[in-house]
């Protein structure tokens, strides 16, 4: 029989199920459970591919503690949300080196239950493992497509150590408990806790959708605290894989519970950190006499990102911080924030210098994200700014980047959108305290300030007095304030302007459908068609507004792309010509349903519907061109990129000393389908979301 039988059958026992079709008397289950578990231990040792120092698990469901290693690397893993498929997928990539004499791998893994698993054969809740290194891991793109496309499970190599069931992967309790587990029995001379999912930057991260919870860094600090006494040392690292994390006001919570903190700026995407670069890192720096120093593996984790393929996409930002060091940083914040608020500069400079700094959550409009602005970037911009010639300014400016550079130990960013980053972001907006609701009907509890007057960074500092001081509504607002209006009512006008936009935005893609029909028939005949309830003539009328309307959205994207300087090149030009090519569409509909309602010549009519339907098509052949010559060049640099990266620690070690961390800055196609981008949605965390 195969030893991962033996030790599933072993699992079965230790949960109390049914391991033969005939119920079994106390005796006898006690002492089948024995028997397996001498045939896993025995097998464990001996038969290859198994990891020799896999623990046996007790029918009590507790082990016995592995001999101290040097270091023990702890993920959590929260697929308990969309992520399901990538926590799952980033699994596996631990299986690529796994556990060894010198290193703990372990994992608590969840996923939510679905009801395609049936046929998946997925299997649904949260386990344990010793994750152990698989001898014949899935090949890249086997990987890649099981981001999205189920089975998600069945290709885990290793056998869990414990089946939790349904636990709430949201709570901190959870997590708690997981790192008491894990330093228990996999003790070492220094620990990295791995924390994988959603994230949100001050307000929190690890979001379980079942039960309504995120961890608040809070909550988090008192985790971190807890995981202190139970290994009898603090943390040496803690990693947020998850979007948004590398921020200052999340350093500033954290910064007497762990080390070193490790996260990004910016949003990451797919199965986002490279761990099989990095725990082979570790694996080499622990060999023989060799114990790898937490500095070091905290500049050999952002290392591997930057120079990942795709890093543009998955991981354009990363940096370590020295968390011994926020107070410091912490300290000069306050000091900028009380020069801010004293100083007699002209608040419009200020609030210039604010809109024009590094902003993060590219990807998708989230307020608070987008708020989300580059620290060092921030004190760059005002310090050279012409029109702030207020000393202190200046001076707390300099401070605020010394101390922002003894605390980020080392960082990188890839990639054009985000050129001016330097280790940590801060909240930053300009409208604090003026965030309406982006919902018509946002529930009670909601914030527009989106609590961030609850966080370590607001308690300790004079930052969101500071952000008080420059925060202006919309100049509409402001105007109508000046009237009198009052906030209640502003607030009622933005929900009665969100109803009214939604069915002009859904009316004008309707009504974009309705002409494109039209001016599809338009190519053979001069006489509008009926379609479905209406009539020919007001479909053609209706047909005239549609195409004005996408006419309008292609116009629009044309300006937006033409004025963004973050863009490469080649995407750049992309984005124009597809902007070009709606806008010439829009016009060919509209003039072919006016000629359809009589207002145009026949030939006109004609020529715009033929146009119509050629314009979209020659449309997709361009976007397939582009993309395969972005996806050319991405691969080409890449390639050249590869040549010059070191193989071994020291190489690396000395290459981001040097700082010589090589860039790539287009993406393969490839890697742009395989994309999956998003924090969670902040409307969320003060309704759906409880903060545990």
């Amino acid at each position: 029989m195969d030893i991962r039988d033996v030790s599933q059958k072993s699992l079965i026992v230790q949960q109390g199920l049914a391991a033969q079709s005939q119920p079994l008397k106390k005796a006898e289950k006690e002492e089948q459970a024995a028997d397996i578990k001498d045939k896993v231990s025995i097998s464990r040792a001996g038969k290859k591919g198994s990891s020799k120092s896999a623990p046996a698990v007790k029918d009590t469901g507790e082990q016995t503690p592995l001999p101290k290693k040097k270091w023990t690397v702890l993920f959590y893993m929260d697929g308990n949300n969309n992520l399901q498929g990538l926590a799952t997928a980033t699994f596996r990539q631990l299986e690529r080196v796994g556990s060894n004499e010198n290193m703990n791998v372990v994992a608590e893994l969840s996923r939510p239950k679905k009801e395609y698993d049936i046929l998946s054969a997925d299997w649904s809740g949260t386990k344990r493992y010793y994750v152990e290194k698989n001898p014949k891991p899935l090949d890249p793109n086997q990987e890649m497509l099981h981001w999205m496309i189920p089975p998600f499970t069945q290709n885990i190599y290793s056998r869990p150590v414990q089946d939790l069931g349904d636990v709430d992967m949201g709570s901190h309790k959870t997590l708690d408990d997981f790192l008491k587990w894990g330093i228990k029995n996999y003790p070492a001379e220094n620990y990295m806790v791995v924390m994988m999912d959603h994230g949100a930057g001050y307000l929190g991260s690890m979001q379980d959708e079942k039960t309504g919870n995120i961890i608040t860094n809070e909550r988090l600090k008192e985790v971190l605290d807890n995981a202190a006494k139970t290994a009898g040392k603090e943390v040496d690292i803690v990693a947020f894989d998850a979007c948004l994390m590398g921020q200052a006001e999340v350093g500033q919570t954290l910064k007497d519970s762990a080390g070193i903190m490790i996260g990004s700026e910016e949003n990451e995407a797919g199965a986002a950190t490279p761990y099989a670069p990095i725990l082979k890192d570790l694996k080499e720096g622990t060999e023989g006499d060799k114990n790898l120093d937490p500095r070091d593996l905290a500049k050999l984790y952002v290392y591997e990102t930057a120079v990942q393929q795709g890093a543009e996409v998955y991981t354009p930002t990363q940096s370590a911080v020295d968390l011994k060091k926020m107070p410091a940083l912490g300290k000069a914040t306050d000091e900028l924030a009380k020069a801010l608020i004293n100083t007699k500069t002209d608040i419009k400079h200020i609030r210039e210098t604010i809109k024009k700094t590094q902003h993060y959550c590219n990807a998708v409009d989230y307020k608070p994200y987008i708020d989300y602005r580059d620290m060092g970037d921030f004190v760059t911009k005002l310090k050279n700014n012409p029109e702030v010639k207020d000393p202190e300014i200046k001076k707390a400016c300099d401070n605020v980047m010394a101390a922002l550079k003894e605390a980020v130990i080392v960082e990188q960013h890839v990639g054009s959108k985000v050129k001016d980053s330097h280790g940590l972001s801060v909240y930053l907006p300009d409208n604090y305290g003026h965030d309406r609701a982006p919902v018509a009907f946002p529930p009670p509890t909601y914030s527009k300030t989106h609590r961030y007057e609850k966080t370590a960074m607001s308690h300790e500092t004079n930052w969101d007095e500071m952000l008080t001081k420059f925060s202006k509504d919309t100049k509409f607002n402001e105007f109508l304030k000046k009237l009198g209006v009052s906030e209640n009512t502003l607030d009622r006008l933005h929900q009665a302007k969100i109803i009214v936009s939604k069915p002009i935005t859904i009316g004008g893609s309707l009504a974009n459908n309705v002409g494109s029909y039209e001016a599809f028939y338009a190519m053979s005949h001069d006489q509008p068609r009926n379609l479905l309830f209406l009539g020919g003539m007001v479909a053609a009328k209706i047909g005239v507004a549609g195409g004005a309307y996408s006419a309008f959205k292609g116009a629009s994207h044309i300006f937006k792309s033409a004025s963004d300087a973050d863009s490469a090149k080649l995407e750049k030009t992309k984005n124009v010509m597809d902007g070009s090519m709606d806008f010439t569409t829009g016009v060919a509909v509209t003039a072919a349903c006016l000629g359809l309602a009589g207002a145009m010549s026949a030939g006109v009519t004609t020529a715009a519907g033929v146009a119509s339907v050629a314009i979209p098509i020659a449309k997709t052949v361009f976007d397939i061109y582009m993309q395969q010559k972005i996806s050319k060049v991405a691969q080409k640099e890449y390639d050249a990129l590869k040549k010059t990266l070191p193989k071994d620690i020291q190489g690396k070690l000395e290459a981001i000393e040097n700082g010589n961390i090589p860039r790539v800055h287009y993406q393969t196609t490839r890697t742009k389908i395989s994309a999956k981008v998003g924090p969670m949605r902040p409307l969320e965390f003060p309704d759906k979301y409880k903060t545990t």
